[in-house]
This record gives structure tokens, C-alpha cells and sequence, in this order.
């Protein structure tokens, strides 16, 4: 019932669950179960993203390109391809490419830098280690 997995998807994103945040913004931006909400899909990732969560990077790159819940930045939309390309997406990379020769080289070279910039939040649901028993 994708309705009730849309409603668990939401309490999981609300408990704080960087990959429950990632499929709440495909939702809004798919417009599954309720009206598309491209505001909502670009909070939700951009939340997920933070947590460096590749998938979200990217779409956060294609809503700044296109303009969609959020006002059209090219020097925004190249940060978070990026991001994602670091990660090896290779669609990220192509419109990295593509973006780059649509700015000047400073805005290109700021983007670059704010991404190598880039610190994620730690996942507070990745799995720990154990501590090593040391004797």
C-alpha cells in the first residue's frame, strides 16, 4: 500500500533517517500518493544530502539547474553535482562538465572549493563498530 509506506516513509524522515528523507523527497518531486511539492522534494533532500547521501545530491543538482522548488542557480546545481560525482555518479559528473562551461572560471573554481569543502553529517542509523578489545 503505497500509502501507508508514504506514511512511514514521512515518520522515518521526521525521526531523523538521512535515506527515509532522501525517498520522502522523491516522493514530493514524483508526486506520489499526494500532488507533486518540489519545495518539499528540494527541504527533503537537501536535508538527506547533508548526510551525504549521493542520490539526493544529485537531485538537489538538477532542482537548482531547472529551477524547480527553488529559485535556478548554476553555481549551486555544479556544488552538488559534485558532491555526487565524488561519489562516483557518473550522470553527475557529465553535467558537472556541462555546468562548468556555463559559468566563469572564479564561480566554477568557488564551487569546486565549497565542495572539497564539504563535510557530511555522521548518519546517526550507520552501523558502529565495535570498540577492540585491547588484551
Amino acid at each position: 500500500d503505497a500509502f501507508v509506506a508514504r506514511q512511514w516513509t514521512e515518520r522515518a524522515a521526521a525521526g531523523g533517517h538521512p535515506r527515509a528523507m532522501h525517498d520522502l523527497g522523491v516522493y514530493n518531486a514524483r508526486g506520489d500518493t499526494a500532488p507533486a511539492d518540489d519545495a518539499a522534494a528540494f527541504r527533503w533532500f537537501r536535508q538527506a544530502a547533508g548526510y551525504d547521501i549521493a542520490d539526493s545530491q544529485f537531485n538537489l543538482g538538477v532542482l537548482y539547474q531547472e529551477g524547480r522548488g527553488v529559485t535556478a542557480d548554476t553555481s549551486e546545481a555544479l556544488f552538488w553535482f559534485l558532491l555526487a560525482a565524488r561519489q562516483g555518479d557518473a550522470s553527475a559528473t557529465e553535467r558537472a562538465a556541462t555546468l562548468e562551461a556555463e559559468l566563469t572560471p572564479m564561480q566554477a573554481a568557488q564551487a569546486r572549493a565549497r565542495a572539497e569543502d564539504f563535510q557530511a553529517r555522521p548518519d546517526p542509523f550507520a552501523p558502529r563498530t565495535a570498540p577492540m578489545n585491547p588484551g
